[in-house]
């Protein structure tokens, strides 16, 4: 009886065919290639790296699509602050009329003073030479944060002044340079003020 018993147990798993065996059986995890990811996770995967940020090179390869992906992925805010601070440092790599409108976006409604800081140097990497002929109203979003209460904030306000200062026609470094020292004249931080001169005459 009991030889009976395993052999209609045997046929039975026969008759049910190899499909249901097959499904049975736990299929290997998919891994999703470079051509099959969405470019979400592209860019995340850029952003992710544990020291370095990616190159400019590799992020504009993205086209705006990339850029795109950049401004989604720092408004999410489950993501980590890190990454989503370096998505808007790689914004200002990009050109045109929507990445600039995008910085002034930032610059007008962020009030976290490490946010506030990533989208002013953003937006001063954003700025070309040839449009630093008449540079005041481009600076405005960036100088209207020189009298926030955190010194930090003040001090990207100042050293992207300066690093935009280095690429502006010669015309426009006085400007500038004029604007720098009335900004200063009235900065409460000594140790600042002394450190933002040392970087000017550098």
């Amino acid at each position: 009886m009991v030889r009976l018993a395993l052999g209609l147990g045997v046929l039975s798993l026969g008759m049910l065919g190899p499909a249901c065996v097959t499904s049975a059986q736990p299929r290997p995890a998919e891994r999703s290639s470079p051509r099959t990811q969405s470019m979400d996770e592209r860019v995340r995967v850029l952003l992710s790296g544990i020291e370095d940020a990616p190159s400019r090179a590799e992020m504009l390869a993205l086209g705006m699509p990339g850029f795109e992906a950049l401004v989604r992925l720092e408004a999410n805010a489950s993501e980590p602050g890190a990454l989503r601070l370096r998505a808007i440092t790689c914004a200002g790599w990009f050109h045109g009329e929507r990445p600039r409108a995008y910085l002034r976006g930032l610059l007008a409604s962020a009030t976290e003073p490490l946010r506030l800081r990533a989208a002013i140097r953003a937006y001063g990497a954003n700025l070309e030479a040839a449009e630093l002929a008449s540079p005041e109203p481009l600076l405005e979003p960036i100088t209207r944060h020189a009298r926030h209460d955190d010194p930090a904030v003040r001090e990207a306000v100042y050293l992207t002044l300066i690093a935009v200062r280095a690429q502006a026609p010669e015309r426009a470094r006085a400007t500038i340079t004029s604007t720098l020292e009335h900004l200063l004249a009235s900065e409460a931080d000594a140790e600042l003020v002394q450190a933002t001169r040392a970087r000017m005459s550098s």
